[in-house]
């Protein structure tokens, strides 16, 4: 390790192999200080969590392998693949073995937009050749971001993270909002929480910036997608606003003392619910964890009681289960019904429940076991 790290001077030391024992047995701590206090690359070198059983708990940066790219922005990150299921070139591997382009693509808009780097791998053959699918994935991805590269080098997480979308993701860089995307889809786009004015919306890469539709809808600006989005893969849709970004991520109490909490709004806690797209709605889905949560942070001016009527579907088949759902000491509990089917949504009376006092109050939704259908 000393060797190498001396005559190299590495910028990143990427730590692998290291699950079979912890960083006591692999004398990670006698090598990380060395490394951070005497090797000639100290005052730069960056590392990722991988001393032995550290993952996510040491290292400048954590290591996401083959994981989705749905780390947090709270601490530096990277999302670690191949294009196929191996780092490098594997003959084994055939054609629906590789990621295509637009899953390569929306893969590296899902990363930035959670704030993380994209460390994409490929590996030669025998001969030192580039596999000619590598080559072709590699200029997909290039002439995409020829066009969208500014919403990609440069920027920030999304301002409206941790919420997540049915459409896409966003980034940010400067007074500029990027919003990804994902796919050939239509309809609008409601950038709840948004606090800045917008001066200007358009297709990245158009010229001559032709104005998108856009209105204001109960102090939230909501912006129409273009009809016919030109690229199946990824479209970038810019919003140019006054000053930096700024996003309160919380859910306000109406003037009549309602609070409505939209699935838009909401905090996934956890890697199965998200959001998407049902009987013409954003609904939460998928969310086959007990201990994933969905949460709202909301701004209560009128504590009090407050009667608590939810809009869900479920099918026969996932009928029965538990779930609670919390604010502040105040629980209400309840077994999920047969609505008939996924795609229609019924209105549920839960109860009622009490927030005491005024300002920020957390609601949470948590389930008590796994779906029937698990």
């Amino acid at each position: 390790f000393k060797d190498v790290v001396t005559k190299f001077k590495p910028w990143f030391i990427f730590l692998d192999g290291e699950w079979a024992a912890d960083y006591k047995v692999w004398k990670s701590f006698d090598m990380a200080t060395w490394l951070y206090n005497e090797s000639p690359c100290k005052d730069y070198v960056v590392t990722n969590d991988r001393w032995g059983k550290t993952r996510r708990i040491h290292g400048d940066v954590y290591s996401s392998e083959y994981g989705g790219g749905k780390f947090s922005p709270k601490h530096p990150w990277q999302e670690d693949r191949g294009i196929g299921h191996s780092y490098g070139y594997n003959r084994n591997e055939g054609i629906d073995d590789y990621d295509s382009e637009y899953t390569l693509i929306k893969m590296l808009s899902r990363v930035c937009g959670n704030g993380g780097n994209f460390l994409l791998d490929v590996g030669p053959t025998a001969d030192g050749r580039i596999p000619v699918i590598m080559q072709d994935r590699l200029v997909r991805i290039g002439k995409w971001l020829k066009v969208n590269g500014e919403a990609i080098y440069g920027t920030k997480h999304s301002p409206f993270w941790p919420r997540k979308f049915t459409w896409g993701t966003s980034t940010a860089k400067g007074s500029k909002i990027f919003l990804h995307v994902w796919g050939k889809q239509s309809g609008e786009i409601a950038l709840a929480g948004l606090k800045n004015k917008i001066t200007a919306a358009y297709v990245m890469g158009d010229e001559a910036k032709t104005p998108l539709k856009r209105r204001v809808d109960r102090q939230t600006n909501v912006i129409t997608m273009p009809a016919g989005l030109r690229d199946e893969h990824v479209v970038v849709l810019v919003v140019e606003v006054e000053g930096k970004p700024d996003v309160d991520v919380s859910v306000h109490q109406g003037a009549d003392g309602k609070i409505s909490l939209p699935a838009e709004a909401a905090f996934l806690n956890g890697s199965s619910p998200r959001a998407e797209q049902r009987g013409g709605a954003t609904s939460i889905g998928y969310w086959k964890n007990p201990k994933d949560s969905v949460s709202w942070e909301v701004d209560v001016t009128k504590p009090g009681q407050f009667d608590v009527t939810i809009i869900y579907s479920c099918d026969k088949a996932a009928a029965g289960s538990e779930f609670t759902l919390t604010a502040e000491s105040e629980k209400l509990s309840a077994k999920t019904e047969s609505t008939g089917a996924w795609d229609k949504f019924q209105p549920r009376k839960l109860g009622k429940i009490k927030i005491a006092k005024s300002g920020k109050c957390i609601i949470k939704i948590q389930p008590k076991s796994k779906p029937r259908w698990n």
